[in-house]
């Protein structure tokens, strides 16, 4: 096995394959299959620690949850408040903040500034 090492795209790799790969690979006690990808939490692509290492089943999963304002015809964002997923149109999304989405429930329930 050869020594781990920084590939172009930052990402490290032992020998042939990747390091995070591999880590999820151990965590799980399977190999993964081709369509599968992992996810940083803290998007540090050097930190592999099985606990910052979350798997979706498809690429279409990962952009969905963890990478939003990249599909192009809108995007799901999480509440704020409750972490609720909840897909917007595109044009929506460029008329509001993409950071503070939070889900009518939430908006509504909200507490009266001056009230316990």
């Amino acid at each position: 096995m050869s020594l781990p090492h920084l590939d172009k795209t930052g990402y490290i790799k032992e020998g042939r394959k990747f390091q995070h790969r591999l880590a999820m690979e151990r965590k799980l006690g399977r190999r993964l299959t081709p369509i599968e990808e992992v996810h940083h939490l803290d998007n540090d692509k050097a930190n592999n620690d099985p606990d910052n290492l979350v798997l979706c089943a498809s690429h279409a999963e990962h952009m969905r949850l963890y990478h939003p304002i990249h599909i192009k015809n809108g995007a799901y964002l999480k509440c704020t408040g409750c972490g609720k997923p909840k897909y917007h149109p595109l044009s929506k999304l460029l008329r509001s903040s993409k950071k503070k989405y939070r889900c009518y429930d939430c908006w509504r329930n909200k507490p009266i500034q001056g009230q316990p």
